[in-house]
């Protein structure tokens, strides 16, 4: 096979959706950089290169890179306004998962065309994500110089200089270099003055510096053109919640409720504050409420069903999630709610059944590096514990624990699945972990139990049974 084919399956127009600035595999944690929807705006507005880039897209779809590659080449050079052939094509290339092939585009972009700003900031983002911040920062200051002298197209120079600047903002966001970052995303507003991300990010970085007022006046700012918007309060009792400030962040959202009681998405996120903060009295409250104003919101379902399960009736959970997947087969939250109120019965056959529903999930979500990719196989090395496959689920949860941050939950998990592997002293330290955190799950009562055990055991615990 040629170095620059490509095998590869893909709807042809969802590749149209693919954006045109950083399409690297990565977490689905807050990307690093301002992404824009599209390969390129002026395409879906019947730019003259539109048939050359559907060509191109029909070719790679058909493995047929080095084709595409030309096709893409021979649009920008016909379309200058367009981004370089070999930075498109690095894009697909990445958004396949043919890193390898993505990044010999971007070779060929450095040297062809070393004056697109875009190529230094997808490098930039590379190496961001790949941990190495003192080489982006160079890669995304270098991305701003030769934005400065790009003229082909004003709207991609804009778009340019902000991805830097988000990125620059990253880093030192990263580094809680709060000056600096504060700085970048002021430079980002400038650009974009009604970018939701960058007021929600310049309210974080006051809120680490603890000047409240001003993080609170912030998001008033944010809340004033983008009604989708959660209200203020809710924002700074999200955050007030993640720092660990409990009192305030029930303040917050008391407050919040009294000044937005009828207000669905006060009432959602209040609800999901509850949720993490174990508050069962409040999530209940809260869910029914936003069901009555949202009947038919996915999200107020599966905090129902959650509720359900943080209540201890896993059967009722098992109700409401099995409604929501037959509405929609697809959804994450459904498939897996499901499969762990599956597996809080004493039913085996159940246990069966949530295996298949976990299967499906880790086939759909095959990239632990994503959040949803952990938490997939993690209900997988569940199930198969649960169905006394413990070696199998062993080497599931291993791989979990080791691509990236866990939740309190799979920490549990990981802590039996150890224990009963002859592995106590893991255990003792992942359910230290899980228990230490500020957020609450619905197996605690489990895993202090599960804690007291071991903490008693004598001294030929560490043998496996």
């Amino acid at each position: 096979m040629n170095a620059m084919t490509i095998q590869s399956s893909f709807s042809l127009p969802i590749l149209f959706l693919l954006g045109t600035s950083v399409l690297v595999a990565q977490d689905d944690s807050e990307p690093a950089v301002a992404s824009e929807p599209a390969i390129t705006a002026e395409i879906q507005k019947s730019h003259p290169a539109q048939a050359t880039i559907g060509e191109a897209l029909q070719q790679y779809g058909r493995g047929n890179a080095e084709q595409a590659l030309k096709l893409l080449v021979a649009a920008h050079k016909s379309h200058p306004d367009l981004a370089p052939g070999e930075v498109i094509f690095a894009q697909l290339a990445f958004a396949t998962n043919q890193p390898v092939a993505g990044r010999k585009a971007l070779e060929m972009a450095a040297i062809h065309h070393a004056d697109d700003p875009e190529l230094w900031n997808i490098l930039a983002d590379l190496a961001l994500r790949g941990g190495r911040l003192a080489e982006s920062e160079v890669l995304f200051q270098h991305a701003l110089q030769v934005a400065e002298g790009y003229s082909d197209n004003e709207a991609r120079r804009a778009k340019q200089s902000i991805n830097a600047q988000a990125g620059l903002a990253s880093i030192y966001e990263r580094r809680q270099q709060w000056t600096s970052a504060e700085e970048h995303l002021r430079k980002w507003i400038d650009l974009a003055p009604k970018n939701s991300q960058a007021w929600q990010r310049l309210a974080g970085v006051f809120f680490k510096t603890q000047q409240y007022d001003i993080a609170e006046q912030t998001l008033v700012n944010l809340s004033s053109f983008d009604k989708a918007q959660p209200i203020p309060e809710v924002a700074m009792g999200l955050m007030y919640q993640q720092a660990g400030q409990h009192e305030k962040a029930e303040q917050a959202m008391r407050s919040a409720l009294e000044k937005d009681a009828e207000g669905f998405t006060t009432q959602l996120s209040v609800a999901r504050w509850a949720l993490s903060a174990g508050d069962q009295e409040t999530l209940q409250n809260c869910a029914a409420k936003a069901k009555e104003l949202n009947p038919e919101s996915p999200a107020v379902d599966a905090l129902l069903g959650m509720a359900q399960r943080f209540a201890g009736n896993p059967a009722q959970a098992e109700a409401i999630f099995s409604e929501m997947l037959d509405k929609n087969p697809a959804s994450f939250d459904a498939t897996n709610g499901l499969a762990m109120a599956l597996l809080e019965q004493d039913d085996e056959p159940k246990h069966h059944k949530a295996l298949q529903h976990a299967q499906m999930l880790v086939k759909s979500n095959p990239d632990q590096r994503t959040t949803r990719g952990r938490a997939a196989a993690a209900t997988y090395a569940w199930a198969l514990f649960r169905l006394n496959q413990s070696e199998a689920a062993a080497k599931v949860i291993n791989s979990v624990i080791t691509s990236g941050e866990i939740s309190p939950e799979t920490s549990y998990f990981a802590a039996a699945i150890a224990n009963q592997n002859g592995e106590p002293q893991l255990a003792q330290e992942l359910l230290k972990g899980a228990l230490s955190s500020h957020i609450a799950f619905a197996q605690k009562a489990a895993a202090e139990e599960l804690l007291f055990e071991i903490s008693n055991q004598g001294p030929d615990s560490d043998k496996k049974d």
